[in-house]
């Protein structure tokens, strides 16, 4: 039979919990740089990038009128250009 201290625990619910807490201590420090490699990406801030369309001067008021411009895209080393049409109002 197994001796039951003053506190009534005893030393296998002891360790039971002492396993749980560094259980949960474990499964903290995984999931915390998991969800910043996860999360991250969505919450860090892109720079306004304006990208010139084209002179103005051929534009009427309130008259859509379509303009290409060249947008850059970095994807990883490489660079690659692309011609994207906007609509100018």
């Amino acid at each position: 039979m197994e001796k039951i201290d003053q506190e009534g625990t005893n030393r296998r619910k002891f360790m039971g919990r002492v396993i749980v807490a560094i259980s949960g201590i474990v499964g903290v420090s995984l999931i915390v740089p998991f969800l910043g490699y996860v999360i991250g990406p969505a919450l860090r801030r892109r720079p306004l990038q304006l990208d010139n369309a084209g002179p103005i001067a051929g534009l009427v008021p309130g008259h859509p009128q379509d303009m290409q411009t060249v947008v850059e895209l970095r994807d990883g080393w490489r660079s690659t250009n692309l011609v994207r049409t906007v609509w100018v109002v």
